[in-house]
């Protein structure tokens, strides 16, 4: 199952972002790719390291995140994704409330990134495996991504519904393509 999606960046006057969420029974692929309409991306905070760990914090230097939330009860997911290859998940009991480390057994997520210099573009390729989002693979999906660029900090999103960019409003997330049978 493949959705497309369009990210809007909340700041005025910047580039076009992009989604590709590709799902499987075993696998759930990402793909970001961000056109920074020649602003030029900051240096990834940390180097791209073949063993990349869970790490807090990642939205202080670039990073993108994915939040799978139920339709019908307040709990989600939040994963974010570091271009160093570094990752965070959390799950939260209600907005922004009770959170704690999300763990499972298995494989942690796969981090590939680039840049296109012909437009200072990132893009960023996730691979999570399903026993990551186990529980959670139908319901609302929010996808987002922060940038630090020489201009300074975009916020992007499916959408911005309020006066600053809050990635954790639901009003912002779009419903689950599809139904798998995981």
């Amino acid at each position: 199952m493949i959705q497309l999606l369009t990210l809007q960046a909340f700041e005025p006057t910047v580039g076009s972002g992009s989604v590709r969420l590709q799902r499987s029974a075993d696998l759930w692929q990402v793909e970001y790719a961000l056109d920074l309409a020649g602003r030029t991306l900051q240096s990834v905070t940390r180097k791209w390291r073949p063993r990349a760990s869970r790490v807090d914090d990642l939205w202080r230097a670039s990073c993108c995140e994915l939040f799978l939330a139920k339709s019908d009860a307040p709990q989600y997911l939040e994963f974010n994704f570091s271009p160093s290859g570094d990752w965070a998940a959390y799950a939260f009991e209600s907005t922004r409330s009770g959170r704690r480390a999300h763990v499972w057994e298995g494989a942690a997520p796969e981090i590939q990134y680039g840049t296109q210099e012909s437009i200072n573009g990132l893009w960023v390729r996730v691979r999570l495996p399903t026993p990551a989002i186990r529980g959670f693979e139908t319901g609302l999906v929010g996808l987002s991504a922060i940038t630090h660029t020489d201009e300074g900090v975009t916020h992007w999103a499916l959408g911005h519904s309020g006066s600053q960019p809050d990635f954790h409003c639901r009003d912002n997330y779009v419903a689950l393509a599809g139904a798998l049978e995981i």
